[in-house]
């Protein structure tokens, strides 16, 4: 089994900023050949305000997207966020199961 990681998310920064509903161009490092065989399957908006730890605001992707493609375009929701509240992402990814 092939080990593969997202080492870095490089769009968006920690300085970006955003309108509701706009499209953003997610772009991120991996760890190289061994991801080859991998997919991201969940691309997801998370908040920690007022709280600490973080929370599932919006899910902006769903589906099987290779990581070594290193981006992905999304569109933030149209409401439900607040000015000056911060905001991350979070990348599920896993390996494609061989084919029987």
């Amino acid at each position: 089994m092939a080990n593969c990681d997202i080492t870095s998310i490089t769009n968006p920064t920690s300085t970006s900023s955003f309108v509701a509903g706009s499209s953003v161009n997610v772009t991120w490092s991996d760890s190289g050949p061994g991801c080859n065989d991998w997919n991201v399957t969940q691309i997801v908006l998370q908040t920690n305000y007022q709280s600490n730890s973080w929370s599932n605001v919006s899910t902006l992707f769903t589906g099987l997207h290779r990581v070594t493609s290193n981006a992905k375009s999304v569109t933030l929701p149209s409401s439900g966020l607040n000015y000056g509240d911060y905001y991350r992402l979070k990348i599920n990814y896993e390996q494609e199961e061989p084919e029987q």
